[in-house]
C-alpha cells in the first residue's frame, strides 16, 4: 500500500509540473539547479515505474495543484480531503486501474494461446500451459522435491525480456516444487540435457497480482526458453 500512495503521489506531483515548463524556468543559482536536478532525477526513476506498472497520469493539473498546495501549506482545515480519504482514493485508483488491465491481458492470452496451441509442434497439457520440445534430454526428470540447474530466457509477449539467466551467464538452482506452476510442471516433463519453449498462461505464472517489480502485468502470459542442465535429487 505504501508503494501505491508513494508512486499516485509521484504521479500527481509530475502531473503538477505539467503547468510549468522547461521554458519558464531559470536555474539563477545553484539551489536552483539544485532543487531542479532533483526533480529530474525523481522524474527519471518513477517513468521508469510508471511504464512498468501501466499507471495513468492523465489528472486534472488545476485539481493535483490545489490539493498539492493544501498539503504542502499543512492546513489540514483547508483540504478538500483527509489523508486517510486521499489515501483509499488512491488505492481505489489503482484496484480499478489493476482489475482493467488483468481483463484486458486475460483476452490477449487467450487468443495468443488459442493461435499459438494451433501450431505445428506445440503441446498443449490439461492445465492448459504449451511447449515446443526444441532438443530432447536424455537424463533423469525431475520431482517436486528435487533441484535443478537452469539457463533460461523469459519473455512477455511483445518479446520484451524480464530475465534472464544466459545473459548474465549464471545457471540458476532452485526446487522445482518452488517456483511458478507452469514452470513445476514443465520441468517434470524434462529430461537432463532437454531445451523446451514454454508459453505459460497467466494463471500458471504470476496471476492476477502480476509481479510489478519484474515489469509483469496481471494475468500475463509468458514465454520462456528453458534448458535443463542437471537434476539435483534429494539424498
Amino acid at each position: 500500500m505504501k508503494k501505491i500512495v508513494f508512486i499516485a503521489m509521484a504521479a500527481v506531483t509530475l502531473a503538477a509540473c505539467n503547468t510549468t515548463t522547461n521554458k519558464d524556468v531559470s536555474l539563477n543559482s545553484f539551489a536552483d539547479s539544485a532543487s531542479y536536478a532533483v526533480g529530474t532525477s525523481i522524474g527519471l526513476n518513477l517513468a521508469g515505474d510508471f511504464k512498468s506498472q501501466g499507471v495513468d497520469t492523465s489528472f486534472k493539473t488545476d485539481l493535483v495543484v490545489a490539493g498539492l498546495s493544501a498539503a504542502l501549506s499543512g492546513d489540514s482545515a483547508s483540504a478538500k480531503l483527509s489523508q486517510e480519504e486521499a489515501q483509499e482514493i488512491v488505492g481505489r485508483f489503482f484496484d480499478e486501474m489493476n482489475t482493467k488491465k488483468a481483463s484486458k491481458n486475460v483476452a490477449i492470452g487467450q487468443a495468443f494461446l488459442q493461435e499459438n496451441g494451433s501450431k505445428p509442434g506445440v503441446v498443449t497439457t490439461a492445465s492448459g500451459l504449451q511447449y515446443i520440445v526444441l532438443k530432447e534430454g536424455e537424463g533423469a526428470s525431475p520431482s517436486p522435491a528435487d533441484q535443478v540447474r537452469v539457463h533460461y530466457t523469459g519473455k512477455l509477449l511483445d518479446g520484451t525480456v524480464f530475465d534472464s539467466s544466459i545473459e548474465r551467464n549464471e545457471p540458476v538452482v532452485f526446487y522445482v516444487r518452488s517456483v511458478i506452476p507452469g514452470w513445476t510442471e514443465a520441468l517434470q516433463l524434462m529430461k537432463e540435457g532437454a531445451e523446451y519453449k514454454l508459453f505459460i498462461p497467466g494463471n500458471l505464472a504470476y496471476g492476477e497480482q502480476g509481479n510489478p517489480r519484474g515489469g509483469i502485468g496481471p494475468n500475463s502470459v509468458l514465454t520462456f526458453d528453458v534448458k535443463l542442465i542437471d537434476v539435483i535429487t534429494e539424498e
